[in-house]
């Protein structure tokens, strides 16, 4: 069906809702002409599974924010990769 409609319509189809779905799902809507998918969710996840485990005795905020930064960015790249943007430019 995905596939059918971005051949009708002329705008970039946008899934919204891609945290929690499988790896390969979200290839295969991308190959069935998805070109956006948000993730917003898994991203405060990842952010907030790193803060949970972060010492409470690290007071100084940038050496606190250090891993759940990692982890935003870990994820981020690893998402990237999956619909080949790193192909892109």
């Amino acid at each position: 069906r995905l596939s059918q409609i971005a051949g009708m319509v002329p705008t970039p189809l946008v899934l919204h809702g891609g945290s929690g779905v499988p790896d390969e799902q979200i290839r295969m809507a991308e190959e069935a002409g998805i070109r956006k998918v948000n993730f917003a969710t898994d991203l405060c996840y990842a952010f907030l599974d790193q803060v949970m485990v972060t010492e409470r005795t690290t007071v100084a905020l940038d050496v606190f924010m250090r891993e759940p930064i990692h982890a935003i960015r870990d994820y981020c790249i690893g998402k990237i990769r999956l619909l080949g943007a790193d192909r892109i430019l």
